[in-house]
């Protein structure tokens, strides 16, 4: 027999910084009253931590587009390059 998710239902976030917070925030209260297990909290953080990397990272190239005064393609070459390095 398969197990049942007994975990609160799945609700999409709004794609934006506020959003992010506010599913967190959802996690956070979820975890404190015992409806989200530590697993998924866990799963969830690591989940937003890439989020905000991956943004943070994107910002670090359009300023440094902007200070060299790259194209866009070649500033999306840049980031190309910087997600393929890891950096």
């Amino acid at each position: 027999m398969a197990k049942r998710n007994t975990e609160s239902p799945v609700t999409l976030a709004e794609r934006t910084s506020a959003g992010l917070r506010s599913a967190l925030f959802d996690e956070l209260d979820g975890l404190r009253e015992g409806r989200i297990n530590a697993t998924r909290a866990n799963a969830v953080a690591k989940l937003a931590t890439t989020i905000v990397e991956t943004v943070r990272m994107e910002l670090d190239v359009a300023k440094y587009a902007e200070r060299n005064k790259l194209t866009p393609e070649r500033a999306a070459k840049t980031l190309t390059t910087a997600v393929n390095l890891g950096i």
